[in-house]
């Protein structure tokens, strides 16, 4: 959804020499609208995480084309909003996904661990800055071991 908001007729009138009430009233649309935006976001992001459980769960043909897809969504996504962790969390699965060959198999732990941990996103709760490190660090860990050939 894009939201274009116009600046204030007296805004436009002046040529650079706005008031401080002129921009603290812009700001404050913009902030506005920003925090609609961020709300709308959290909805998107469980729903996206709802589709990347939903794809692995399949454990189809498809299954592994869907998880990334997801998580390559969710990596744009977070990275746009301000959720740096999940950003990397979908990063690093999304480069697990990559790494694999055509004659390998994933190690479907490890992609349920990415997923379990993206999980504890949720539209009002985020896991806690130490325990996202302490996970991302063994799951880099882990996508290091299991694309050694």
């Amino acid at each position: 959804m894009v939201q274009m908001i116009a600046p204030d007729r007296r805004l436009k009138q002046k040529s650079g020499n706005s008031s401080i009430e002129d921009d603290l009233r812009s700001l404050d649309s913009l902030n506005g609208a920003f925090k609609k935006l961020s709300s709308e976001f959290n909805d998107v992001i469980c729903n996206e995480i709802l589709t990347l459980r939903s794809a692995f769960a399949a454990q189809d043909t498809q299954c592994l084309k869907s998880v990334y897809s997801s998580s390559h969504s969710l990596r744009g996504l977070s990275g746009s909003f301000s959720k740096p962790h999940l950003s990397q969390l979908a990063d690093s699965l999304c480069r697990y996904i990559d790494s694999l060959s055509a004659n390998s198999s994933a190690d479907h732990r490890l992609i349920q661990a990415h997923i379990n941990t993206i999980s504890m996103f949720t539209a009002n709760s985020e896991p806690n800055a130490e325990v996202i490190n302490t996970i991302l660090s063994a799951l880099h860990n882990a996508v290091g071991k299991n694309t050694v050939a």
